[in-house]
């Protein structure tokens, strides 16, 4: 009979978990309601909103704030920078399984259809990018069902440490998002790889529009190691392992050698200190250190001071309110708050793709942005003989630039 209780108590935890977990849904349809006014009336009353101290309005803020969250911090501390930039760091890929089955599940009539397969994925790989954040990571890249985060070394993070917090990610990821059950009963789970050492790292393009590339011996890596992976497993490489001492975690080697896979902390494990850095303050955002109702208070006071009626006042406030509302937690990422300080927006915009700027100029919710579309993509494989990164890289921008002629 206590077993019993027991077992039915360790249920109605982790069901409160689950409902109260950061993969919860988000069943609000104000924003549709407010989207039913015309456009054009709200952005007029917003944009008379302006901070006199900065000189822009809430939606230039929010505008940059969203442009600032699309790409790595790496654009955002160094936007003018086109030269090749050499460190070092620590890589963590995730792969998503189960996606194909998903897809075919919501597809089916009755099911909810794409809208709500991004739904779902969004608020899955939206979970593990906060574990990331929260463990001073920086997401590169996503691709469909995967993604690659970086934890650069610096003065305040050695290699040893950036190792320490990419595996310490890892296994809450697994831990806690590694068997997602959906509510059409598709289990879906992640196979994670990590790798280490030197990279480079460079903007590709020009000031019309550009991108990023990166490379060095960690990316051929781990893809390697990532293809040794299974759904809810960690593989390491060696260089990954030659900065674990003995006991800090349980790990197995597999049987090429090479790598290793990563099943708990062990008993020499230490938690990681962060030195404290002034430049990520949230002091940055002065004023805006608010929630969306501290926002929607301060919005409605300066619209009054602007001559709005009360109603358009209220009006602006709640337009601004869940543009704000629906914003990631920045404190995670003082990047986004560095790229609001300096007003960024004009220079964020060439990293952005065509249709994802024409929805973010009209304002649209990031359900809309974010959301699953069809779309035709044409992939370009160039294939050259093996040659030094930095020559390779200088390869990339001359195709990158021609082909977006």
């Amino acid at each position: 009979m206590q077993e019993r209780w027991i077992a039915d108590k360790k249920d109605d935890e982790i069901e409160w978990q689950l409902r109260n977990s950061i993969i919860k849904e988000d069943d609000s349809n104000e924003w549709k309601k407010r989207r039913a006014a015309p456009l054009t009336d709200l952005q007029k009353l917003a944009k008379k909103v302006t901070f006199k101290e900065k000189g822009y309005t809430f939606y230039d803020e929010g505008q940059t704030r969203i442009m600032a969250s699309l790409v790595p911090d790496e654009i955002i501390y160094n936007i003018g920078d086109y030269s090749k930039r050499k460190f070092s760091g620590c890589l963590l890929c995730g792969d998503v399984s189960g996606f194909t089955d998903l897809c075919e599940k919501y597809n089916k009539s009755g099911k909810g259809g794409p809208s709500r397969l991004t739904q779902v994925l969004n608020n899955y790989i939206g979970a593990m990018v906060q574990e990331i954040l929260s463990h001073g990571g920086d997401v590169l890249y996503f691709s469909g069902d995967a993604f690659i985060a970086l934890w650069k070394v610096t003065d305040r993070l050695s290699m040893k440490d950036a190792v320490h917090e990419a595996l310490d990610c890892s296994l809450i990821i697994q831990k806690s998002y590694g068997n997602y059950q959906t509510d059409n009963d598709v289990v879906v789970r992640v196979k994670l790889a990590v790798a280490a050492g030197n990279l480079v790292f460079s903007l590709i393009g020009n000031e019309e529009i550009s991108h990023y590339i990166m490379t060095g011996q960690p990316i051929y890596d781990i893809k390697a190691a990532e293809s040794k992976s299974s759904a809810g497993e960690i593989i390491i490489t060696s260089r990954v392992n030659y900065h674990i001492n003995a006991n800090e975690y349980l790990i197995n080697t597999l049987p090429d050698g090479i790598h290793a896979k990563v099943l708990g902390v062990g008993p020499n494990w230490r938690n990681i200190q962060r030195q404290y850095d002034p430049k990520e303050s949230r002091s940055l955002l002065n004023v805006y250190d608010d929630d969306s109702d501290g926002i929607a208070s301060k919005t409605s006071l300066l619209a009054l001071q602007a001559g709005m009626s009360e109603e358009e006042a209220d009006v602006a406030a709640r337009v601004v309110s869940d543009q704000y509302a629906s914003r990631p937690n920045d404190s995670m990422r003082p990047a986004v708050n560095n790229a609001d300080r300096l007003k960024l927006k004009n220079s964020l915009r060439r990293f952005i793709i065509a249709p994802v700027v024409r929805g973010i100029d009209a304002e649209e919710p990031l359900e809309y942005l974010t959301e699953i579309r069809q779309v035709t993509i044409l992939f370009i494989n160039c294939k050259v003989a093996p040659v030094d990164p930095l020559i390779a890289i200088d390869i990339a921008n001359d195709v990158y630039i021609t082909v977006c002629k």
